[in-house]
């Protein structure tokens, strides 16, 4: 999600759809320790994976997140968020390579 869009959004879908457009975390509360250096720049879709994953498996996770960017994600044995690695989708690798190499 790209944050200048928030407001957009949610003034279309109330308009188009009828429906509130709620907005993780910010309007969402996650109750989810972040152990990052920054915690600001951990996404939203971050959030949402390490949320999730401790709904179904509990701390001490990994999570391996694989779309436009591969994410693996490591959450530790308190359930905190720990620290995240991303790189390139599968798509967009895909791609680079048929294009850019001989």
């Amino acid at each position: 999600m790209v944050p200048v869009l928030d407001p957009l959004l949610k003034a279309a879908c109330a308009r188009f759809i009828g429906c509130p457009v709620l907005f993780a975390p910010q309007d969402l509360p996650i109750p989810l320790e972040n152990r990052y250096r920054n915690p600001r720049e951990v996404g939203a879709d971050l959030v949402a994976d390490v949320a999730g994953a401790l709904a179904v498996y509990g701390p001490k996770t990994i999570i391996v997140d694989m779309g436009t960017a591969n994410k693996i994600i490591l959450v530790d044995e308190k359930g905190a968020f720990a620290g995240c690695t991303i790189g390139v989708g599968l798509g967009l690798g895909y791609r680079a390579l048929v294009n850019s190499t001989a």
